[in-house]
């Protein structure tokens, strides 16, 4: 049964939806900071395979979840620039509420949020995955991962260096930006590129740079 939770009780039921996820997580908020907990749990859920995705609209800390989240294999981030929900959920529990991931480590603003259980609340539980689904559907996916445009090897996405490490010792040998290089850097499909303007290919480059 629905149970409304006031604000202390919402940021505890919300870290423990992250904390106790097994199978899948989900993170839908407006603005996004994640500290030394979150992170913690998040990592801990990644090392158990644990199917990770967050949807937030705002752009603060967008960069800086590049550095907190690129080496982790099994999430998904997107970007919508219209949404403005919050609402948190793994595969038996979830809080939909007013609170932002900015605000978990705060007392001082006054939120709600409504727990649900996929045991007694199947059916609106079920409502807001649909919703869910809709609002990924149509939000942009941001990569963390790339492809060394030099021998393809998968490493961390980087416009500026797109090389491996024993790539780059090589390229830092002559430093030429318009060098003919192999692969896309966020795709990884073989085309001619260069570092300089952008490595990545047409159609990546079609799609949109994150």
């Amino acid at each position: 049964m629905a149970e409304l939770l006031a604000t202390d009780k919402t940021i505890s039921c919300v870290k423990q939806i992250i904390r106790e996820a097994k199978q899948r997580l989900v993170i839908v908020t407006f603005s996004i900071q994640i500290n030394e907990t979150i992170l913690k749990y998040l990592k801990d859920a990644n090392l158990n395979k644990v199917k990770i995705s967050i949807i937030h609209g705002g752009e603060v800390g967008k960069y800086r979840l590049e550095r907190l989240l690129g080496d982790l294999r099994n999430i998904s981030v997107y970007w919508h620039p219209k949404l403005h929900a919050k609402f948190y959920f793994n595969e038996k529990r979830m809080v939909v509420t007013s609170m932002n991931l900015t605000d978990l480590p705060q007392h001082d603003n006054i939120e709600l949020g409504i727990l649900l259980t996929r045991d007694q609340d199947g059916e609106i539980y079920g409502e807001v995955i649909r919703e869910f689904l809709r609002i990924r559907k149509f939000s942009a996916k941001i990569k963390y991962r790339g492809y060394c445009i030099r021998c393809r090897k998968e490493l961390k996405l980087n416009y500026v260096r797109p090389y491996c490490r024993d790539c780059y010792r090589i390229w830092a040998e002559y430093k030429n930006p318009n060098y003919l290089e192999k692969y896309c850097h966020e795709c990884g499909e073989q085309v001619f590129l260069t570092l300089e303007p952008i490595p990545i290919c047409r159609a990546c480059q079609e799609g949109g740079v994150p």
